[in-house]
């Protein structure tokens, strides 16, 4: 049988666990009757097809194998996909009696985006305005760490696409070559994730941008968007690059939350931490899904922001250190993975809630290896909200905490926007100017949301590279396929 089918995108299928190991090559190909199915070919002939591809090409196929779709990461609806094997012919074809659409997208609504969030089932499109881009730069590896776009997209709701790694870095060699920030922005296989209650969308290894005039979606809100008054804030704004953290002594620090505007920015500092404020404790029990606090009942905890009246409970870091450096003083707050980094030992090996009866986190022991880092100084990577600049703040959020002897860390993505409540002290969102946050509580919880973004949003993009994940059929020859 042959297939005349038109190539959409191809990109390479890579095991993060593995090393970032090359698997293969993954294909979404579209045939004359607007049918999605996706293709793959494994790492052992890539020779033979690689040279072949184009895409945008139509090609005559044939000689393929057919096996059952993988369940998870799916990029179309069909319940089969195809495999090249060593019998495949792929000649590729100037024209067909029935034309095949050059372009073929599966948007999805906002309310579609949170529905499949944390699912794994699809890996939907996404278009949307793009209200700001921010780029963080890895000065020790010299390379695009995370770029971080923010797009409006229904009803003006604002949410963040977070790209990492060597899909970042092309990402950000694009927008370095543009004159000026592309306004509309066509992003593929995107993943959906809920992290601290908020929703992200996060690029994949298959991820494919495009932006303003480059298809036809993106053309068509484009030209939509160009009716806007001249003086709309949104249109030709200029791509800023990368953020660096820079350096500041504690007083230095002080005087800046004094005297400068409202804004989301990371320093970093150098302090010796001279106690523990046990006042709140050091640790509080949180929800194992989101990390917001969970209200205590009289049998079960309850989550406010899952909505979860028999929500796990687990314990979290949430300490308070006055620090001082130069005779300037100030008190800062580090979460649960900044401190069992700095620690090596999680909250939760040291405390189960479950264990505790009524027992209030409060009243928990303070463990000696706490009080230990008293006296010693350290260099405190600080995430710094509009929230800092109020007269309300009384602490700074600490991200990452390195000794001093270190190397001084590159930088990482200095969130913008998002809300600051005063009862915790932590950033209420990575999204870069977040006018309107999805899926976000508005309470006063601890959290640790801003460290969890980076490993969650990271782990599922290690699994979107590992074979299965990023769509691929499975290589067992166990699987039932038919030569086509």
């Amino acid at each position: 049988q042959i297939v005349v089918t038109r190539l959409l995108r191809f990109w390479e299928a890579r095991n993060a666990k593995k090393g970032s190991e090359l698997m293969g090559l993954d294909m979404l190909l579209l045939d004359d009757q607007s049918s999605l199915i996706q293709a793959s070919v494994s790492v052992h002939r890539l020779n033979t097809f690689r040279e072949l591809l184009r895409e945008g090409a139509m090609y005559e196929l044939s000689g393929f194998d057919v096996t059952r779709s993988n369940s998870h990461f799916k990029l179309c609806d069909s319940v089969v996909s195809i495999r090249l094997n060593e019998f495949t012919k792929l000649v590729e074809v100037a024209a067909v009696a029935n034309p095949i659409p050059t372009e073929m997208f599966r948007f999805r609504t906002l309310e579609e985006l949170m529905a499949l969030a944390n699912t794994n089932v699809h890996l939907p499109d996404i278009i949307g305005e793009v209200s700001d881009i921010r780029t963080t730069y890895n000065d020790h590896a010299q390379t695009t760490q995370r770029v971080m776009v923010t797009i409006k997209v229904d009803n003006d709701a604002t949410v963040c696409v977070s790209v990492f790694d060597s899909v970042a870095e092309l990402l950000h060699k694009r927008l370095e070559a543009g004159v000026v920030q592309p306004r509309v922005m066509v992003a593929t296989n995107i993943n959906p994730k809920f992290v601290g209650g908020r929703l992200y969308l996060n690029a994949t290894p298959g991820t494919h941008f495009y932006f303003d005039n480059e298809v036809t979606a993106s053309r068509t809100l484009f030209e939509q968007l160009s009716t806007r008054p001249e003086n709309d804030t949104t249109s030709g704004k200029q791509y800023r690059g990368v953020k660096k953290l820079e350096p500041v002594s504690l007083g230095e620090l002080n005087n800046y939350v004094l005297n400068s505007p409202p804004q989301s920015i990371e320093f970093l500092c150098k302090a010796r931490i001279v106690s523990l404020e046990t006042t709140n404790g050091w640790c509080y029990i949180s929800c194992a899904k989101c990390s917001k606090k969970l209200q205590r009942g009289i049998s079960s905890f309850t989550c406010t922001t899952c909505f979860n009246a028999s929500a796990v409970g687990v314990v979290r870091y949430r300490v308070e250190m006055h620090v001082e450096s130069g005779g300037d003083t100030a008190v800062f707050v580090a979460f649960d993975s900044a401190m069992s980094k700095l620690i090596g030992v999680r909250a939760a090996e040291v405390a189960n809630p479950m264990g505790q009866g009524e027992e209030d986190p409060l009243g928990y022991q303070i463990p000696q290896f706490l009080q230990d880092i008293v006296g010693n100084a350290y260099i405190f990577h600080l995430k710094l909200t509009e929230f800092n600049f109020s007269g309300n703040h009384k602490s700074f959020t600490v991200a990452r905490i390195f000794d001093p002897n270190d190397r001084i860390p590159g930088p990482t993505f200095a969130p913008h926007g998002g809300d600051h409540n005063p009862g915790d002290d932590m950033p209420g969102s990575q999204c870069a100017s977040s006018k309107c946050h999805v899926g976000c509580s508005s309470g006063g919880d601890s959290s640790e949301d801003g460290e969890k973004l980076s490993s969650e949003q990271q782990d599922s993009v290690s699994e979107n590279v590992h074979g299965d994940a990023s769509g691929s059929p499975d290589e067992n020859p166990a699987k039932r396929a038919r030569n086509a």
